[in-house]
């Protein structure tokens, strides 16, 4: 065999493209997005020799990249209307795109992804099994039918992953029975730091927070558990004074189609003070290290989550915590005077009282082992041996 023209000039071959797709920046929101933007920026900053390209959906609304991303739009496929449809066959033509791009090519899904034809070298992440183990997030016949193909995919895959040591419990228990998917925890972007306390106190006076309160991000969903955090709230502020609990984010109606929280039917269950509940809607993701870091106390309830990124953030700026004895977050935060039985309210509002008046105690360091070098590293290792 001849050699090649890198072979003759002396000169390594060039890397090979790391192609990612952006269907869950177009069908998904939370914590998936934030996941894509974040590995699109590590990845850039990296700066380990690999060209980049975001394949997304047409009509896609993209937050700023880095200059180092190469975006294509793809075909959307049949009407939003019908979002799970039009998902399943914008992923068919996106993955038939990243084929034609180049044989070499690293395809990263870094959610649920199905298609027929698809690159060779393949790293796929299944971010947990809750469609598994929750009925509701199971969603319809069509939702569970490409559930399993998606993990069918990921199966297939030369580097199946997922988030979290727990979920990769649970995966195995549900589909890997053969196959164990590897471990790449997610990571806090590198930017993310506490800001400086002008700018903390800009975002208090624009969101119209006071001085000291009890802060709630994480979406909405049933098994987010939102209900319990009210009451415990509740319990607390009825035997002392409490700062006012904060609810980040649009609150859904129980007519949204996904069994969400019933956080106005709960405050009224619970009698809630006036002025005790503070919702201030969405806040943009470019204030959320200074709203962490004007709270007096960061609080998550949910029953699942296959990593968790609202505590991590927390931590990252300095915030106190206090998080559900479940899931990823006995993971994430390993220290257990931080974590709580989220069946038992009255366990909640006891330790809301302990950490509202000595928040210094609930503080959890924050791990290296989710800061943005760290995971960007076990990416790369992973992308490295697809095409060893």
């Amino acid at each position: 065999m001849p050699p090649s023209p890198q072979q003759q000039s002396g000169t390594a071959p060039a890397l090979p493209p790391i192609v990612v797709s952006g269907t869950a920046l177009a069908y998904t929101d939370g914590g998936k997005p934030a996941y894509v933007y974040r590995l699109l920026s590590g990845l850039a900053r990296a700066e380990s020799g690999y060209p980049i390209h975001l394949l997304v959906p047409e009509r896609t609304n993209l937050e700023e990249l880095p200059p180092q991303i190469t975006v294509t739009f793809t075909p959307r496929k049949l009407p939003r209307s019908r979002p799970i449809i039009s998902e399943i066959f914008t992923s068919f033509t996106l993955a038939s795109i990243a084929r034609q791009l180049d044989p070499r090519a690293i395809f990263i899904t870094p959610s649920d992804f199905w298609a027929l034809r698809y690159p060779r070298h393949r790293l796929a992440i299944t971010h947990d099994a809750l469609p598994e183990i929750d009925a509701v997030s199971a969603g319809s016949a069509i939702r569970r039918f490409y559930r399993r193909q998606c993990i069918r995919y990921a199966k297939k895959a030369g580097v199946w992953a997922t988030i979290s040591q727990f979920a990769a419990d649970e995966l195995t228990h549900h589909h890997g029975q053969d196959r164990r998917p590897a471990v790449l925890q997610n990571w806090m972007d590198a930017s993310y730091r506490r800001p400086a306390p002008s700018a903390i106190a800009s975002l208090r006076q624009k969101l119209g927070l006071p001085d000291r309160f009890i802060l709630y991000v994480g979406g909405y969903s049933r098994y987010k558990n939102v209900e319990c955090l009210i009451r415990a709230h509740a319990l607390a502020s009825h035997s002392a004074p409490l700062p006012p609990l904060v609810l980040v984010g649009k609150i859904p109606s129980l007519h949204s189609g996904f069994n969400p929280c019933d956080i106005h039917g709960e405050i009224t269950r619970s009698a809630c003070a006036p002025g005790s509940i503070l919702m201030p809607g969405y806040v943009a993701e470019s204030d959320m290290p200074a709203l962490y870091s004007a709270a007096t106390l960061f609080v998550s309830p949910s029953l699942h989550e296959g990593f968790g990124y609202p505590p991590v953030e927390a931590m990252v700026v300095g915030c106190p915590i206090l998080v559900a004895d479940r899931s990823s977050y006995r993971e994430i935060v390993p220290d257990a005077r931080c974590r709580f039985d989220p069946d038992q309210p009255e366990t909640l509002a006891r330790l809301l009282t302990e950490a509202t008046s000595q928040p210094e105690r609930f503080t959890s360091p924050f791990s290296p082992l989710y800061d943005e070098s760290s995971g960007i590293a076990r990416y790369l290792a992973a992308i490295r041996s697809l095409h060893a």
